[in-house]
């Protein structure tokens, strides 16, 4: 498996960042009381193919299980995982959520297993490789011919995360590595030590869904 996410076919998304207006984090996020239709959020879990044909999500770190409605077809090729911006609204008497867009679908790759709770945002690229990871500690670089460093950063809209000698950028356009075989939400631009990077990334757990 891949762990990088050079974008090799970047497809812009109709939607832009700001009307997504995603309003809360559910996928563990605690809150108990079911969700009126029309509100936004990120479910990140393993996914479930029902006898009755139905698709769910399992969120990372709790109990709590989300029917999802994949009209557009975001979770075809989708593996045991899947990371999704998704809306609910109510079908037959029941609850469901709608997929809006993708934010990481792997068909092998990270799962729950991952840190989704301590991670802001997660980036990488190939050739040559690279990833970077944005927790509370700052801005995680690793490139395999040097040592990890980690740098402070502030984050600015876009999302836009800015330190010394660094930047690292999100758009929120569909991304593919195709050597991973993994969908990405983001493509992403690092600017570091004179030289400019491109990949793919997603959005972790740890902060309110890109607006």
């Amino acid at each position: 498996m891949s762990a990088s996410g050079m974008p090799t076919r970047p497809i812009p998304f109709a939607w832009s960042a700001s009307s997504l207006l995603i309003l809360l984090l559910l996928a563990g996020c605690g809150r108990a009381e079911t969700p009126t239709a029309g509100e936004r959020a990120l479910l990140t879990g393993t996914l479930e193919r029902g006898t009755e044909g139905g698709l769910y999500v399992h969120s990372c770190g709790s109990d709590r299980t989300y029917r999802l409605v994949d009209e557009e077809g975001y979770l075809e090729k989708a593996g045991a995982f899947a990371s999704v911006y998704a809306i609910s609204s109510e079908r037959d008497g029941r609850q469901v959520w709608q997929v809006l867009r993708v934010n990481y679908v792997p068909v092998e790759g990270f799962g729950c297993n991952y840190d989704w709770r301590g991670t802001l945002w997660r980036a990488a690229g190939n050739e040559p490789f690279w990833a970077a990871r944005v927790s509370e500690d700052g801005l995680s670089l690793q490139f395999p011919d040097r040592d990890m460093v980690v740098i402070p950063v502030t984050k600015a809209q876009g999302p836009v995360f800015r330190g010394e000698g660094v930047t690292l950028s999100f758009s929120n356009r569909t991304c593919v590595d195709t050597m991973a075989d993994t969908d990405f939400g983001w493509v992403t631009t690092l600017e570091w030590g004179g030289r400019s990077y491109r990949g793919c990334g997603f959005q972790g757990m740890a902060e309110q869904p890109a607006r």
